[in-house]
């Protein structure tokens, strides 16, 4: 049996159509209340026949920028690899929009309380929530932030 949903879809878009990428495609699909609108990923790998949309025409491009940047979009899951992730995460919470990054151990230097790579987790956030969780993780001083995100952040 499937739970109602009350009051307006959530406007999906997922970035990223790697294994990470299609498992939240089947979510998507099969979740109430959410509408999958947009697709994006830079090598062109589409899902095959029998992950297809359903009833909403979706919409396919590379970039995510400019998927952002649509009216129609609420929220997007970041599934790209790692070595895309901080720039892409960037992307997206500048957008304004909800944001999750699957997995983002590895491109945000995220660890476990034993120091190791943190693989197994997802984020949730907005631009204060990113922010929060990287200073709690990484602290005030630029020069502990991984060097990926100084360079990136930095060179703004």
């Amino acid at each position: 049996m499937t739970a109602a949903h009350e009051g307006p879809p959530l406007r999906l878009a997922i970035a990223g159509m790697g294994w990470s990428g299609r498992r939240w495609l089947r979510v998507a699909q099969r979740t109430p209340g959410i509408s999958l609108h947009a697709l994006v990923s830079r090598s062109s790998s589409w899902p095959d026949a029998d992950t297809s949309p359903g009833p909403v025409a979706i919409r396919t491009g590379n970039d995510l920028g400019d998927v952002l940047g649509r009216a129609d979009i609420d929220a997007v899951v970041v599934c790209t690899p790692p070595e895309h992730q901080v720039d892409d995460a960037l992307v997206a919470v500048s957008s304004g929009k909800a944001v999750i990054v699957e997995k983002p151990g590895e491109a945000f230097s995220l660890t476990t309380p034993d120091g190791s790579v943190a693989h197994t987790g997802c984020v949730a956030f907005g631009l204060e929530c990113f922010a929060y969780a990287f200073l709690c993780q990484h602290g005030l001083d630029e020069e502990g932030w991984p060097d990926l995100v100084r360079e990136r952040l930095l060179a703004a």
